[in-house]
């Protein structure tokens, strides 16, 4: 990855932390993650806000398409072909819920940088690409495991 496409990738990073975690669309976000019903009643128009959700993540994969792009210095259409366990895991691992509510843009980072080490690793000890798929499931397996044990656990404090 270029320098220029790792500085639009940091600039996208910081934005998100803060729109998510200083602004009222953030909060409207966790809300609706939390339980969309109550957001409803407390007056969040969740299907406006949920539209502009969808849009922003269509945005962002538009712009991670032409990251791609420029890193290949081609367009393919196979490019990124089967990448959404391991941005499933990446985000799990860093701490974001798959029920909604939890997570931030720091933690989403570092769970990326942990599946980017286990992949280089799998490839570095010539583990064929089937058993990556496998060992990226197992830690995405193992994270919501974790995750699961901490909401029974505050659940019961």
């Amino acid at each position: 990855m270029g320098a220029g496409a790792v500085l639009v990738a940091a600039v996208i990073v910081v934005v998100s932390g803060l729109l998510l975690h200083r602004t009222r669309f953030g909060r409207h976000c966790f809300a609706i993650g939390s339980n969309p019903e109550a957001a409803a009643r407390t007056g969040i128009a969740v299907g406006r806000h949920t539209t502009v959700v969808y849009g922003l993540a269509g945005a962002l994969a538009g712009t991670a398409g032409f990251l791609v792009m420029a890193q290949l210095g081609a367009a393919s259409v196979t490019a990124g072909q089967n990448d959404e366990l391991s941005a499933i895991a990446a985000v799990v691992i860093g701490g974001v819920s798959l029920f909604g509510g939890r997570g931030g843009v720091a933690g989403a980072v570092i769970g990326t940088l942990i599946v980017i080490v286990l992949r280089v690793g799998l490839v570095v000890a010539d583990v064929s690409s089937s058993w990556q798929v496998i060992a990226v499931g197992v830690v995405l397996v193992a994270a919501v495991f974790v995750d699961q044990q901490r909401l029974r656990l505050a659940r019961r404090t």
